[in-house]
């Protein structure tokens, strides 16, 4: 503010002034002054009293003027103070970090001096919804909080620490303390200041604390609750010791020293004090050599622990069984342990019993091996036993497999004969007509066509019965030996069914094959054989039930490096329960009807075995059979 200065006035007008007002005042009064005129007098006597008023007037303005003046300069040296004040308070404010703000809590602005440089990216004068939207969020609720309840009286003064983004984008902590300056007649906050420094480390080194506290705590309580656990893990190994009857020892290596906890009864070492060379001395002497290897190796570090069986001396001069399980715990500086814990536990009664079973099992082996051999002739005799029905089975099936050859080329054979004899007898009567000289050209012209006729019928039955014999004795060599050989499937399949012919034409069912052409295998075709004829024969016997007319499918293609080959009927099919027996060697649904039970067995084992490939069956009441054959185009010879 500006300072007022009066200029200093003369004091001479100002005591005729008062001269004139005192003689006016004494004239009005009917006073006389002896030393003035007569003229002088009477104007002082007219108009006295309004000199005196005037300049009564007058002095009391002087008066208010000096009086002002005094206050001006009053004034202007308390400002000068004040503002001497305020440049002290920023400098303090200024060192200290210090933000000062004044809130205006009906305009809702803030006016901010020295403000923070972490935050003074929001201006100095800022509104209040400003400053609320850099507070962290979780903190604008407590920050809100704090100022209400200070406004609204129920708060001595407005606290609140929370964070704040800076201008890089970060977070700091600043903590704003505050008080109403100013309210209205009524009472009504208008005005709350105070300030807001940062304390951004403060509240770091706070939660530090904070957490070393909660370590420190935790430790305390980790450090309670073991030694807590310490005095119940002391109870309970006492305990099990004693429900265990086993013996605690720490013994010292350096010392040679053993202290020994809840002992072993009935030996003789509990009397001999705590020597570990004594009780070494009351082993076994078979025993003192293997006891201190698994010791030493333990102690130099070659094993991780040592475990032990040996016998030890009793007091009434018997040997006690204990097992010894020990650990170092301590070593020195070189790494050798020089101190060992571990526990001995009688295992005599166990000793005892695995002698008595070590026994058991010896003469358990021996019957084993006795009954083994006994097994193994009666399995031996069982296999030989089915081998010759297996050898049987083929035998029957080459027997009808003759029988029906021999059925085939009685037919072509017979009609050969009967058309030989016919021109025999033609050519007989031609000789006898030419003897007797009757011969007549028709004669000759008939003989020459009914010969004719008679070798035409006699190479065609020939030829047939040729081919019959030359594919039934290739059918009949692959059924009888075990060879293997390379064969195309489309034609064997086909010479298969010319030989089962005789055995499928007393049935009205229908045999189908659907072979892939050009499929070549190198593999025993004789298995191939008796596999087709005995799942065919198998089918016409066992699926259908007379006099219905029933299909049954061979399918055969090539897949990669194997042969698929497809065996299926229409026929009355099998349960689950006959599904999962039917390759069992013995086992039929034709028991006491001609059945032996062997042929689907014997399918089976030429197909895993011979042949060196897999077979499955999917079937269902009345759905049928399918049985699926997987077997390699090119086999290995097997013994």
């Amino acid at each position: 503010m500006a300072h007022v200065t009066f200029p200093r006035m003369s004091s001479a007008p100002l005591d005729v002034l008062v001269t004139g007002f005192v003689m006016a005042s004494f004239g009005a009064q009917g006073f006389t002054v002896p030393a003035l005129t007569e003229i002088q007098t009477s104007f002082w006597q007219a108009n006295g009293l309004k000199i005196g008023f005037g300049v009564t007037l007058l002095l009391m303005c002087l008066a208010a003027l000096w009086i002002l003046r005094i206050r001006w300069r009053d004034r202007a040296a308390a400002n000068a103070r004040l503002e001497a004040s305020q440049a002290q308070l920023r400098m303090v404010l200024a060192s200290a970090g210090c933000e000062l703000w004044r809130y205006n809590v009906v305009d809702q602005i803030i006016y901010r001096e020295n403000v923070l440089r972490h935050v003074e990216s929001l201006g100095i004068n800022l509104a209040a919804d400003k400053l609320i939207a850099a507070i962290h969020p979780d903190d604008r609720a407590q920050f809100n909080t704090a100022m209400s309840a200070h406004v609204l009286g129920m708060s001595e003064c407005f606290e609140v620490v929370y964070r704040m983004y800076s201008v890089d984008g970060g977070l700091v902590w600043l903590r704003s303390n505050g008080k109403i300056e100013v309210k209205d007649r009524a009472g009504k906050v208008l005005i709350v200041s105070g300030t807001t420094i940062e304390v951004t480390q403060l509240k770091q080194h706070e939660i530090e604390i904070e957490s070393a506290n909660a370590i420190l705590s935790s430790q305390v309580d980790e450090l309670k609750a073991a030694r807590a656990s310490i005095i119940e893990v002391e109870k309970r190994r006492k305990l099990a010791l004693w429900g265990s009857g086993c013996e605690f020892f720490e013994a010292s290596i350096t010392e040679q020293t053993i202290a020994r906890e809840n002992k072993t009864p009935g030996l003789a070492v509990n009397d001999l004090g705590n020597s570990l060379v004594q009780f070494w001395a009351n082993l076994h002497p078979d025993d003192v050599d293997p006891f201190k290897e698994a010791f030493l190796a333990h102690v130099t570090g070659k094993a991780d622990f040592y475990d032990v069986s040996y016998r030890a001396r009793r007091a009434d001069g018997g040997w006690c069984w204990l097992q010894t399980r020990g650990r170092a715990v301590h070593w020195d500086e070189t790494g050798r342990a020089t101190v060992i814990s571990g526990t001995n536990y009688d295992i005599s009664e166990l000793k005892a019993a695995e002698m008595a079973l070590k026994k058991s099992t010896e003469e358990l082996e021996l019957r084993v091996l006795e009954r083994t051999a006994d097994l193994s002739f009666a399995l031996d005799q069982l296999r030989s036993t089915q081998r010759q029905l297996v050898d049987s089975e083929k035998m029957a099936a080459l027997g009808n497999l003759v029988a029906g050859v021999a059925h085939e080329i009685n037919t072509p054979l017979g009609i050969s004969v009967t058309a030989a004899s016919h021109l025999g007898d033609i050519s007989q009567r031609l000789a006898r007509q030419l003897e007797s000289g009757q011969l007549k050209k028709s004669d000759l012209s008939d003989f020459a066509e009914a010969s004719q006729s008679a070798v035409e019928l006699v190479m065609t039955n020939l030829r047939r019965a040729s081919e019959l014999v030359k594919s039934f004795k290739q059918v009949a060599v692959d059924q009888s030996s075990e060879q293997r050989r390379m064969i195309e499937l489309k034609p064997y399949f086909e010479e298969i069914l010319n030989s089962l012919r005789p055995s499928t034409k007393r049935f009205r069912h229908v045999i189908a094959t659907e072979v892939q052409e050009g499929i070549h295998c190198d593999s025993y075709p004789g298995a191939l054989y008796q596999i087709i004829t005995n799942l065919v024969l198998n089918a016409l016997n066992h699926a259908f039930v007379e006099p219905d007319q029933g299909v049954v499918q061979i399918q055969a293609s090539a897949d990669n490096d194997l042969i698929c080959i497809c065996v299926s009927d229409n026929g009355c099919g099998m349960d689950a329960e006959t599904a999962n027996h039917i390759f069992e060697p013995f086992f039929t649904t034709k028991r006491g009807q001609g059945g032996s039970g062997l042929g689907l067995h014997i399918v089976f084992n030429l197909v895993t075995s011979v042949l060196g490939g897999s077979i499955s069956v999917q079937t269902a009441p009345g759905a049928g059979a399918r049985f699926l054959i997987r077997v390699p185009l090119k086999r290995s010879a097997v013994s």
